[in-house]
């Protein structure tokens, strides 16, 4: 699934993102591409855009939208 983020502008906002995705429950890998602000999430399971919200909610990052 590909997540779409906004208001990562460097390489420690790619880490977070990374960090706090990957702590959702199911969550094998996450690769964030910084330029286009796509995050590609491997799970086995379709996560929701809320629970995606959920765990950035203390950030400045915003999920715009979310592709199955």
């Amino acid at each position: 699934m590909k997540a779409y983020v906004s208001g990562m502008t460097c390489m420690h906002c790619k880490k977070t993102v990374e960090r706090l995705f990957s702590q959702i429950d199911s969550v094998e890998r996450v690769e964030v591409d910084l330029k286009t602000g796509i995050v590609d999430i491997k799970s086995n399971r379709n996560i929701s855009k809320e629970e995606l919200d959920k765990s950035l909610e203390d950030t400045a990052y915003k999920v715009e939208r979310v592709e199955y």
